[in-house]
């Protein structure tokens, strides 16, 4: 596979060195927005995945997120960065479908490989690989398999220049259902739809770690879990997790040793979580929060 469509190192890096952008002036649409026609019966009323609720239908929110899978992958640019461009509508849905989408590429990419004898053009090829990487995975999906293929057809219908491929991204989808079983089958004798990283890190991860090189990648797909650091001027912990907990946000204490660690069940926006205006936590991986005490023990065993 060529590592210059996929590689999930570049996922979270900036533009590519002599990359050039124009600035950005705000807060912005696709490119899909000028062709739109006026929205229909979407699913607006339905919730996306991370609790982010759906303020455009999901056909919408398909070819938003498509679009910047398609800047990631495409253009070079960091995830994070491109989801600062997303109308402040629907930035919440379309970075819940992006990060999920990402996660899953490498499986989407394999799955259009068995679906699919010709490369289409890059806006049909985008949003067929971001409806399949939706749909790949097993548990935990975001929305029915067949409200992602009926409404990723509808987002032809919808954009002017995406209309004479409709047809095309239909039958493609339809075969996936039909062929469910096999092509996953299929693909999880294939390492980079197993692992969702592309051959060349995964041969170098076989090199570097021959023992524990599958360990690492499974582990890898998993998102990380959102860890907050209590800030114990402001407040204690106890307080801040029976605060958590009058809100009805289940979460648990990483140790013992480490008491102003918690780490929430289900991730949310900062400022979803209570406490965030008055200052009473942070967020800080679990084990940024061990470095600094390790630090300190290891320094008063040398006698500094």
């Amino acid at each position: 596979m060529n590592k210059s469509l996929f590689s999930p190192h570049r996922f979270n890096h900036s533009n590519a060195a002599g990359a050039k952008r124009s600035p950005s002036k705000g807060p912005a649409r696709s490119s899909y927005q000028s062709e739109h026609r006026p929205a229909g019966q979407g699913e607006a009323s339905r919730g996306a995945p991370g609790g982010a609720k759906l303020s455009s239908p999901l056909w919408e929110l398909l070819l938003h997120t498509s679009h910047a899978v398609q800047e990631v992958i495409m253009e070079r640019r960091s995830a994070t960065e491109v989801i600062k461009d997303e109308h402040p509508d629907t930035r919440g849905a379309v970075q819940s479908l992006l990060f999920l989408a990402l996660r899953h590429w490498g499986t989407a990419q394999v799955f259009k490989s068995l679906l699919v004898d010709r490369q289409p053009t890059p806006k049909i090829d985008f949003l067929l690989g971001t409806a399949l990487a939706l749909m790949a995975p097993e548990s935990g999906a975001p929305y029915e398999t067949h409200t992602l293929v009926n409404q990723a057809v509808e987002a032809t219908k919808q954009v002017r220049s995406l209309n004479a491929q409709g047809a095309f991204l239909n039958a493609v989808l339809r075969r996936f259902l039909r062929e469910e079983a096999h092509i996953r089958e299929a693909t999880q004798k294939n390492e980079v739809g197993l692992y969702n990283h592309p051959e060349w890190w995964i041969a170098q991860l076989k090199i570097d770690h021959p023992n524990h090189w599958q360990e690492m990648l499974q582990v890898a797909q998993d998102p990380a879990p959102m860890t907050l650091r209590v800030n114990a001027t402001l407040t204690t912990a106890l307080d801040f997790s029976r605060a958590l907990t009058e809100k009805g946000m289940a979460h648990q204490f990483v140790s013992s040793d480490h008491p102003e660690a918690l780490i929430l069940s289900h991730p949310k926006g900062v400022k979803e979580i209570v406490g965030f205006n008055e200052g009473w936590f942070s967020v800080q991986d679990a084990a940024a929060q061990m470095a600094a005490p390790l630090l300190m023990n290891a320094m008063k065993e040398v006698g500094l």
